[in-house]
C-alpha cells in the first residue's frame, strides 16, 4: 500500500514538472525568436549637384519622424507597413528608434523622413527611379534578424528639396492626415431660451 501511495507521489511529482517545464518554453518561445532592428541614417550627396543646390537642401537636424515599410523575403507584409517610426540622435549620428521582429530575412521597401509639420524632407530611392543612381544602394534593402543580435541596417536619403515623388520611383510623398473630431453647439439668448444665429471660425495657432 505505502508503495503504491509513493509511486503515485512520484508520478504526481514528475507530471507536475513536465507541465512546469512545457509552460515555460511555451512562453518564453514568443520572444526568443524576436530581436531588434535599428536604422542608420545617412545623407547622400550626390556628385553632380551644384554648392547652391546643396546650400538650399533640408537639413536632417529637422527630421521629425520616419515612414517605412519592411517586407518578408517572400514580399509578404509585416506589421511594419507605411508605419511611423521616431527618429533619434547619438553622438551626430541619427537612427531610428529600434523596433522588433522575429528572426528571419526582410527587405526594406519604404524609408521616408518627415519634418514637424509632416513635409517629407529626405527619402531612400527606388531601384530603378531617377534619383536611385546618386545612392550606393537603393530601395528594396535586403537584410537579416538574428536572434539576440541588435541588427544595424544603413540607409541612405536624399533631399527632397526641388525634387517630385515621381523622382525616387514613388506615386506620392505620405499625407498624414490629421485627426478630427465632430462636436454639437448652439447659441441661446439667456432670456427666452430661443436659439439665435451664429457663426463660429477654427482655428490653429496665432
Amino acid at each position: 500500500m505505502k508503495k503504491t501511495k509513493y509511486l503515485l507521489i512520484a508520478m504526481a511529482l514528475i507530471l507536475s514538472s513536465s507541465l512546469l517545464i512545457t509552460c515555460q518554453k511555451e512562453s518564453s518561445e514568443p520572444n526568443a525568436t524576436e530581436s531588434e532592428v535599428a536604422f542608420a541614417v545617412n545623407i547622400s550627396h550626390p556628385s553632380k549637384a551644384s554648392a547652391l543646390k546643396s546650400a538650399m537642401a533640408y537639413n536632417l537636424s529637422d527630421a521629425d519622424k520616419i515612414i517605412l515599410t519592411i517586407q518578408n523575403s517572400d514580399g509578404s507584409p509585416t506589421k511594419y507597413t507605411s508605419s511611423e517610426v521616431k527618429i533619434q540622435q547619438m553622438n551626430g549620428n541619427y537612427f531610428t528608434k529600434k523596433i522588433v521582429l522575429k528572426t528571419g530575412s526582410y527587405k526594406l521597401t519604404e524609408f521616408l523622413i518627415l519634418n514637424e509639420n509632416d513635409s517629407t524632407i529626405f527619402a531612400t530611392p527606388l531601384l530603378g527611379s531617377q534619383e536611385a543612381q546618386n545612392v550606393s544602394n537603393p530601395l528594396p534593402i535586403a537584410f537579416s534578424v538574428t536572434k539576440d543580435v541588435i541588427t544595424p541596417v544603413n540607409v541612405e536619403v536624399l533631399s527632397t528639396q526641388g525634387k517630385k515623388p515621381e523622382d525616387f520611383g514613388l506615386n506620392h510623398f505620405p499625407i498624414i492626415v490629421v485627426k478630427t473630431f465632430g462636436f454639437m453647439i448652439g447659441v441661446v439668448d439667456k432670456a427666452s431660451g430661443n436659439l439665435l444665429p451664429a457663426k463660429l471660425t477654427v482655428s490653429n495657432g496665432s
